[in-house]
């Protein structure tokens, strides 16, 4: 019997790229949105009622969580939303996946830590919180909750950038996308000298996470890019679009993650590979023309 997979979040930046290299696969897979376009099943995961219904109706062997509230700005603007998507519905679906012997497959990111780690995360570091930012809060909350089902995944991502399958003109993620506008509108571009990254192409992260389901994975796993200084990306960003705007470095701000780099041994091991920043960026001028 073909295992039957629900994506939630299925027309975001990540988990469409995840959507789409799943239903490449051989399995029944369903997209969930809060929109409903794309193919996907339009439903509030917000609502309880309706959440459960849903999934008693479709029975999902896998449920790969890439929904939520991303970013530190929009979740500190909105905290209660916050809350809802990050920690509230991770708790719905895996006390659904435990009753049921589902398997859960949980997108987390870098931003659980402080970054004030001298070296890269491992899989087995701890989330650190930092007050007054919603989005470390509430991802950081959600893992825990994640790890209570017996059959679980945890994949911990690196900063993102590149497209959505359903919108290939939308670029993200959000400091990618911000860089490239600043830069095509001939802006200045402050990056903060210390911060370091894993630049992952969101592309090859559908890629991986359907590999890690067909080999069943279980546990956490960092999946990420090539680590770069931030200003280094913004200059490479410059360079491969051919824009116009400067890069200037400035001091970090004490309460910055300044450390968002994760350790990838384990990736490697599993034989899962991240394009290069410049292969990716050079994916992005071929496909997308920008």
């Amino acid at each position: 019997m073909k295992q039957k997979i629900v994506v939630f979040g299925a027309t975001g930046m990540v988990g469409s790229n995840v959507f789409d290299s799943l239903r490449r696969k051989r399995y029944i897979v369903e997209g969930v949105s809060k929109s409903g376009r794309d193919e996907t099943i339009q439903l509030d995961i917000t609502n309880q009622g309706d959440l459960v219904r849903f999934l008693n109706l479709f029975k999902p062997h896998v449920i790969v969580n890439c929904a939520g509230l991303v970013g530190t700005s929009e979740c500190n603007k909105d905290p209660f939303s916050a809350i809802k998507l990050n920690v509230d519905f991770v708790r719905d679906i895996a006390q659904y996946c435990s009753e049921k012997k589902s398997r859960l497959v949980h997108l987390s990111t870098v931003a659980v830590f402080d970054g004030k780690k001298q070296s890269s995360y491992t899989e087995g570091d701890e989330p650190s919180q930092l007050a007054g930012n919603w989005y470390n809060l509430t991802k950081s909350l959600a893992e825990p909750i994640a790890r209570l089902v017996p059959d679980n995944m945890i994949v911990r991502l690196g900063d993102t950038y590149g497209f959505s399958v359903s919108e290939k003109r939308v670029i993200g993620g959000s400091v990618f996308s911000f860089a490239y506008q600043q830069l095509r509108d001939g802006k200045q571009l402050g990056a903060f000298v210390d911060v370091r990254t894993n630049q992952t192409f969101l592309e090859d992260i559908g890629w991986n996470i359907s590999r890690l389901i067909e080999i069943g994975y279980s546990g956490k796993i960092n999946l990420g890019g090539e680590e770069i200084g931030i200003g280094d990306f913004f200059r490479k960003i410059k360079s491969s679009f051919g824009l116009s705007g400067t890069v200037v470095d400035r001091a970090t701000p004490e309460s910055y993650q300044i450390n968002r780099t994760l350790d990838l041994t384990a990736m490697k091991k599993e034989g899962l590979r991240v394009r290069t920043i410049d292969e990716g960026l050079n994916s992005l001028l071929d496909d997308l023309k920008i």
